[in-house]
């Protein structure tokens, strides 16, 4: 799906101009930003603005977009740049961020133009997935749909972290620039059979650059008595909210677990909750053995401009799962969008290309495949795999192809937290 380049400017009418920001911007955005979610996100959202270009992406501001009227900064937000691994593939993704509109120029379209344009943009990138993390039902107005759910999060009881003993020898301290190679290294232990988004050495280094100790956003690590990296824990106190929240964070071992989640518990202020979100591995399960499960309420927006893109670099993935089952068919396998169609092409248990099929408006009437395209991001991501997201939805059927669609699309996993 082609679209033309992202236009320089755009005249949006009652004064309105949008047009790419400049760094002569930043500070306008920046007052814009906080006034919307408070002093807490500045030091994350400087370190993101004032980025320098590297090999793989652009200059920070280069992705953002501001609407001006008479010169006044009152609409912006931005494109940032992840590669996201679903179930050991490599997925070029994006995510738009940091979406405000001063009081008095609300609801007039500036977003609705501002998504359109960076949607354009993206597909420059050569983005295949954008996600977006707000406010319930907004976005799928927008074309997105519920992709992604939020990992499991866990609540701990005020006094829980006394009780977690530090066994073994381990030493938290705040995350430095020194430390950089070695989270990169400590993340490539996440489990590759999810969803999740790399971080690259940038963009730990970024985080390093803006977590500060007593800081709104803090970056703690956990050495071992050689003084090897074994877990690290980043964890953002909202005052507006009263509340700590931990990502879903590396440990070695559940010890190192604990340690790190006493460390979280222990700086949490007085009458403040704690939430921690879940993750593979021995974080997982410290927060299992713990804490407490809640539910967060909804997912993460999805939006797949091109789902033929999205299902050529998920091939690799499928062949491998066909290969581990006892799907060997030969023919196509036709996944009808309604208004577009994903064509398999499969020859003896193997997908061997990805092409256009005729145009199903009613799949349900012939036992064909057919998915909404606001679901199709869920079916490639596992949120329930295919027989779930069928039983959930009532615009999805898996037709006469129930287990070679359970084979191609399972349940996955994701510590996707649209982290930054």
């Amino acid at each position: 799906m082609s679209q033309s380049p992202a236009p320089a400017t755009v005249e949006l009418g009652g004064g309105h101009l949008l047009r790419a920001a400049t760094p002569d911007d930043i500070d306008d955005i920046v007052t814009l930003e906080v006034a919307a979610f408070g002093a807490s996100d500045e030091p994350r959202l400087r370190a993101h603005l004032n980025a320098p270009a590297t090999d793989t992406q652009p200059a920070g501001v280069d992705d953002w977009t501001v609407v001006c009227q008479r010169g006044r900064v009152v609409s912006a937000c931005g494109l940032l740049h992840h590669r996201l691994w679903v179930d050991g593939a490599v997925v070029p993704a994006g995510q738009i961020e940091w979406v405000a509109t001063a009081p008095g120029h609300r609801r007039g379209g500036l977003v609705r133009a501002q998504f359109s344009w960076l949607h354009r943009r993206a597909t420059e990138h050569g983005m295949v997935v954008l996600l977006v993390a707000g406010i319930p039902y907004l976005y799928r107005r927008f074309g997105y749909g519920y992709g992604l759910s939020w990992p499991g999060t866990w609540h701990l009881a005020d006094d829980s972290h006394r009780r977690l003993a530090h066994r073994g020898q381990v030493r938290i301290r705040p995350a430095e620039p020194r430390d950089v190679a070695a989270l990169v290294s400590a993340d490539a232990h996440r489990h590759q059979r999810q969803v999740r988004i790399e971080r690259s050495s940038d963009t730990w280094a970024r985080l390093v650059s803006y977590c500060r100790p007593g800081g709104a956003e803090r970056l703690a690590v956990a050495e071992d008595r050689q003084g090897d990296l074994v877990g690290w824990v980043k964890s953002e106190h909202a005052d507006v909210e009263r509340q700590v929240w931990a990502l879903p964070s590396y440990a070695a071992t559940t010890d190192v677990g604990r340690a790190l989640v006493a460390h979280v518990a222990a700086e949490r202020p007085p009458e403040w909750s704690l939430h921690l979100a879940g993750g593979p591995g021995a974080w997982g399960a410290t927060l299992r053995a713990t804490a407490r499960s809640t539910r967060y309420d909804h997912g993460i927006f999805v939006r797949c401009p091109d789902p033929h893109a999205l299902a050529r670099a998920l091939v690799p993935v499928w062949n491998r799962r066909l290969a581990n089952s006892d799907h060997h068919e030969s023919g196509e396998l036709d996944i009808s969008l309604y208004r577009t169609t994903v064509r398999l092409h499969l020859d003896e248990g193997k997908v061997t290309e990805v092409g256009h099929g005729p145009i199903i408006e009613d799949p349900f009437d012939h036992a064909d495949v057919g998915v909404a395209p606001d679901w199709f991001g869920a079916l490639c991501f596992g949120r329930w795999g295919a027989q779930g997201l069928a039983e959930r939805c009532d615009d999805v059927t898996l037709g006469r192809y129930p287990g070679l669609m359970g084979t191609l699309f399972p349940r996955l996993d994701s510590d996707v937290v649209c982290d930054l």
